[in-house]
């Protein structure tokens, strides 16, 4: 049964083989999961306060076992790092759309993939003073990746 690490390899085998690792992909993955691992925050109002330190005061992790869903994996390469962790990030909705988030481990049982690659984004950055005026390099890439991985 293929665990997170084992999906997250397979899709980059594909896209390597298939479209190239320079391009940003998004995968859709629709099936049955014995298991998902994922957290998600709350909604959190506060001007220069990491996501390491806001995810500690609203995230609840939850767990989900033999469950029908989604999994929304996107892809950014290396060198777009900054915009987004580079890798693949997931995402998990529930077939009736009520249970989901940031996806941490999953255990897959079968279901149907489709891959994408995409060849344009567009970022809308805040249009605040708040925005302008703070300093953005100080979000950690070790943070970061704590964050990503649910170690944080």
């Amino acid at each position: 049964m293929p665990n997170l690490e084992a999906i997250k390899l397979e899709l980059t085998l594909r896209i390597e083989e298939d479209f190239g690792l320079n391009s940003i992909h998004i995968a859709r993955i629709d099936g049955w999961f014995e298991k998902i691992h994922a957290r998600a925050g709350a909604p959190y109002r506060s001007q220069h306060v990491s996501l390491k330190n806001i995810l500690s005061k609203t995230q609840k992790d939850f767990c989900f076992e033999g469950i029908y869903g989604t999994l929304v994996c996107v892809y950014f390469p290396d060198y777009m790092d900054g915009i987004n962790a580079a890798g693949w990030h997931m995402h998990f909705l529930s077939k009736d759309k009520k249970l989901g988030g940031h996806v941490f481990e999953a255990a897959f049982g079968s279901g149907e993939c489709l891959l994408q690659k995409m060849d344009r984004i567009d970022i809308q950055l805040p249009n605040d003073a708040a925005f302008d005026t703070y300093s953005l390099k100080n979000a950690l890439k070790k943070e970061i990746e704590e964050v990503e991985q649910g170690n944080g």
